[in-house]
């Protein structure tokens, strides 16, 4: 098959028609296993020489599909064991000129993702494997080039895994372009693949490679608070910062140590902020709960946590919906988790990792707030959410600790069942069960 039928053939695979895609498929996996070396690199000539950059990302995704047993560590139907030394060496140098040769960032992007993939295979032996992969990243992150600089950056976070031997050798090196990258004032995707690289070595490298990084924390909170600041055109940025966040809590919540009082403040303001969507409200919210559990004696030291982090859950379950058909919908799998849940939930696990004992006075000063308003606008919420934050922490009380607080307890219970609202005459009555 000569290039130009080949990029026919590609062609087919986006016909409206079933008929001609099935066609295109069977004909193109007939071409794979027959000769798997033409197939590879008639894809390589389409992603290199191309002057379509749809149909060089076509290539490449191609190229990737095609080699997934391989990057995956199957040995079934693998195409990459069937390649000649030749071939497979083609592939590795194709991909590596055009990281420094692709100019679309449409492109690009599914370049960097098939270099990741394909990194965990070959370079699993440092010295001897993907040498001028390894030679590029390091040049194209030092790169001017801002789209260079942040396709080295995508690529590198996929590698670091695959290259710890290496990144610890330059760990010096490696600091100076994170940080050049995070304080970057010129380009946005620069920083946020600076962001995710940071991440990734937090998450894989020890602990004398990743404190050169923590001076980059106050950089990662700025521009956090950027993305934040246009919502509609950085949401899924910011999602995926707070993540990688919460993925270095779990993995080394020390990264955190020297920042950690103004990482707070900024993750509480997210929380009690109504006008953030959702979605970022309840990541501030794992995220400080994945650092109380971590750490839960530095996130004691952090002048008010708790005393700001009971409230802010309590106002998340404010949120509640007044929905008639609350019983049946309380079980309920399919139903997208809410605010309230998250709420709720929070304040059983803060109980948990950092002591009831010191988390129940906090709930029961703003309860009684809550129960007061509740009271003074006739507002079913505030009492709601003030008996179930009481009924949440209480059950981590031991009982010496408890028969203090009981008394009270059982006040605010009793003064409810009779309450108008089912829903608060349920909840009183639920948690004196629990009690």
């Amino acid at each position: 098959m000569d290039l130009h039928q080949f990029c026919q053939l590609l062609d087919a695979f986006q016909s409206p028609e079933n008929a001609i895609r099935s066609q295109a498929e069977s004909a193109f996996e007939s071409l794979k296993q027959q000769d798997p070396n033409g197939t590879i690199t008639l894809l390589l000539t389409v992603l290199r020489t191309h002057t379509d950059p749809n149909k060089r990302r076509d290539a490449c995704i191609y190229l990737r599909t095609t080699l997934r047993e391989f990057w995956m560590g199957k040995e079934t139907n693998n195409i990459w064991n069937r390649l000649s030394p030749h071939t497979q060496e083609a592939v590795k140098t194709a991909l590596v000129d055009s990281i420094e040769a692709e100019n679309s960032t449409l492109v690009m992007d599914q370049i960097c993702d098939t270099v990741g993939k394909m990194a965990g295979q070959l370079t699993g032996d440092e010295e001897k494997g993907w040498l001028p992969l390894t030679e590029e990243l390091f040049s194209l992150v030092q790169s001017e080039d801002a789209d260079k600089r942040t396709a080295g950056l995508k690529v590198l976070k996929e590698c670091v895994d695959h290259l710890p031997k290496t990144l610890v050798q330059h760990q010096d090196a490696l600091a100076q372009v994170i940080s050049q990258s995070i304080m970057n004032t010129h380009s946005f995707s620069v920083r946020f693949e600076s962001i995710g690289l940071i991440r990734a070595v937090v998450d894989s490298l020890d602990r004398p490679v990743w404190k050169k990084l923590q001076g980059s924390l106050p950089h990662i909170m700025a521009s956090l608070g950027m993305m934040l600041q246009d919502q509609k055109k950085h949401l899924d940025h910011a999602k995926e910062v707070i993540e990688d966040m919460i993925t270095m809590a779990e993995s080394e919540a020390l990264f955190f140590k020297p920042h950690l009082p103004g990482i707070v403040t900024q993750m509480l303001t997210y929380i009690r902020t109504s006008t953030y969507e959702d979605d970022i409200r309840q990541l501030a919210v794992e995220f400080l709960l994945t650092l109380a559990q971590q750490r839960p004696k530095a996130m004691g030291k952090v002048p008010h946590f708790v005393d700001h982090f009971v409230p802010a859950c309590m106002e998340l379950m404010l949120e509640v919906e007044d929905d008639p058909e609350w019983q049946q919908n309380d079980d309920d799998d399919d139903e997208d988790t809410t605010n309230y849940d998250v709420g709720e939930e929070a304040l059983d696990r803060i109980a948990n990792n950092m002591g009831a004992e010191d988390v129940l006075p906090h709930v029961f000063r703003n309860a009684s707030v809550f129960l007061e308003q509740g009271s003074k606008h006739n507002s079913w919420k505030h009492k709601l959410v003030a008996i179930m934050s009481i009924s949440q922490v209480a059950e981590y009380i031991d009982e010496d600790e408890l028969d203090s607080y009981l008394p009270k307890i059982i006040h605010v219970l009793l003064t409810n069942v009779e309450d108008v609202h089912p829903r608060v005459r349920f909840a009183a009555l639920h948690a004196i069960g629990q009690v």
